[in-house]
């Protein structure tokens, strides 16, 4: 009776998926690991949507570090890491308020053979907005544009944001005319 077998691991992991899931959401990274660990321990190996899970709880409280130990283990058990897999280190970074270390994972994705998304480039955007590098912003948002990956209101604002926060309302009407140029509301 191996279906059966099959089915019922299938469901035991689905479930550890679940509450790895709710760790996240509740922002405890060691949690989700410790789970992680335990579903190992029961002979369920770990796939690509438990170790992104667990990078997620990691990014949620921005722990660089431990991010990217998950991010190791994960390798090192031969799982090539995914879109999804880059997007959550680059926010792991953007809550440390590391800005540099998101381009750093950015860069990698795409020296890796993984193309960055509207989500990869508005999160480095994001970052550099928030740390108040409206140039680093910038530049990031025309590289986005060099290839091939569309704005969307999210970056706009991220942009007109960081201009209103350094006080510098002429910069924050350009982005204004640019979004509109764009055609976005």
């Amino acid at each position: 009776d191996n279906m059966a077998q099959e089915n019922k691991l299938t469901s035991n992991k689905a479930f550890y998926h679940s509450i790895i899931h709710a760790c996240a959401q509740a922002g405890n990274p060691d949690a989700a690991g410790w789970v992680t660990i335990k579903m190992a321990r029961m002979g369920l190996q770990p796939n690509k949507v438990t170790f992104n899970s667990v990078i997620d709880a990691c990014a949620k409280v921005g722990d660089i570090d431990l991010a990217t130990k998950w991010w190791d283990q994960m390798t090192q058990v031969g799982l090539k890491p995914n879109g999804i897999t880059y997007n959550t280190m680059i926010n792991a970074c953007a809550q440390a308020r590391d800005a540099p270390r998101a381009e750093w994972w950015m860069q990698k994705m795409i020296s890796d053979g993984v193309a960055p998304c509207i989500v990869s480039f508005s999160t480095v955007i994001d970052a550099y907005a928030k740390t108040g590098k409206i140039d680093k912003a910038e530049s990031c948002f025309r590289r986005m544009l060099e290839v091939g990956v569309a704005p969307d209101a999210v970056v706009f604002n991220s942009l007109i944001n960081a201009c209103a926060k350094s006080s510098n309302a002429a910069r924050a009407k350009q982005w204004l005319l640019q979004m509109q140029r764009h055609n976005i509301k």
